[in-house]
């Protein structure tokens, strides 16, 4: 999981107007709403999201987007069926890749234990990337016995929840972990000026 300091910052106006909204329409309106008001907000939302998470999954950290192989979602913490007075909350708003947020894990995962009239006093189950110190409650360990995978620990109960609700220690993610270590071990090995000349090429 990767740990995030600050959410999207929204233009004031744009987020009042936002909030203005009637919160049962909020959903709809994110799904399908054209209005430059909810356009922009969702570009923001992704644009911010892509910059801080340097294009990797916030669940699995794995590469999304033109620097992947995974689609880049922008994913409802507390979902916005479950909770839809937060869908246009940029605090509630990640980068995940369409695996992490899609039907088959996270999709409407119920993420919140206690709700509060404030959404930073809301009590999770899911280790939260802005909430929370991530490395409390999870952590990545490079089993070197056997040297092709990379898994994941729970450190926390909430880290365990996170771990199994959102399948982070399967086999396949495990797999997928290991192989981009390798690749970053095989780029550390190139010259600098290969690194670099890579670094350029990909955007990262």
């Amino acid at each position: 999981m990767l740990d995030l300091e600050l959410p999207a910052v929204i233009n004031a106006q744009d987020q009042a107007n936002l909030n203005l909204i009637p919160v049962v329409d909020r959903p709809k309106r994110w799904d399908k709403s054209r209005a430059q008001l909810v356009t922009r907000f969702k570009t923001t939302i992704m644009t911010h999201g892509m910059a801080v998470q340097d294009s990797r999954c916030a669940w699995c950290t794995l590469p999304v987007g033109a620097a992947g192989h995974r689609t880049a979602h922008r994913d409802h913490i507390a979902p916005k069926e479950r909770y839809p007075q937060w869908t246009f909350t940029p605090m509630n708003l990640i980068v995940a890749c369409e695996y992490c947020n899609g039907f088959a894990v996270k999709h409407d995962l119920d993420t919140i234990e206690v709700v509060q009239a404030e959404y930073e006093q809301c009590t999770f189950w899911i280790v939260h990337p802005y909430l929370d110190i991530v490395s409390d409650h999870v952590g990545f360990m490079e089993e070197e016995v056997a040297a092709q995978s990379v898994a994941i620990q729970g450190r926390s109960p909430r880290g365990h929840w996170t771990i199994e609700k959102l399948q982070l220690a399967s086999p396949e993610m495990t797999s997928l972990r290991a192989r981009e270590l390798a690749a970053d071990r095989a780029i550390s090995k190139l010259a600098p000026h290969y690194q670099n000349l890579l670094a350029r090429a990909t955007g990262r």
